[in-house]
């Protein structure tokens, strides 16, 4: 996976954290929701002045964009089917993606015996 496409992974990831829809951070950072995707979808590698308002629009450290290890090797290969799958998506499919596996999270949990 590339290192731009896992960077917009994780601004994708720490937007749904928040709550916020990516016409809420791109308002936030004073950019079109079309460039804000570009940078989601890991497209294009954003300035660092961008990055510094992602962190500020997020509530978050700078750092945090760049963390993102894999607990083992089956995990990153997994997780980067995932990615390679979900930077194809449009923004509204991948709010739909991450709704149905937040849902199914919750009810593994709910699941006696996992």
């Amino acid at each position: 996976m590339e290192p731009k496409k896992l960077l917009g992974r994780r601004v994708r990831d720490l937007r749904v954290q928040k709550g916020l829809k990516i016409a809420d951070l791109a308002d936030l950072i004073g950019f079109a929701e079309e460039s804000t995707g570009h940078i989601e979808r890991g497209s294009v590698w954003p300035r660092y002045d961008t990055l510094e308002k992602l962190a500020q629009a997020l509530e978050t450290p700078l750092t945090e964009f760049f963390v993102y290890f894999p607990k083992s090797a089956r995990d990153a290969t997994a997780l980067g089917a995932l990615i390679d799958i979900a930077v194809q998506l449009e923004d509204e499919d991948i709010e739909l993606l991450t709704e149905n596996a937040n849902a199914f999270l919750k009810r593994r949990t709910r699941t006696p015996g996992r």
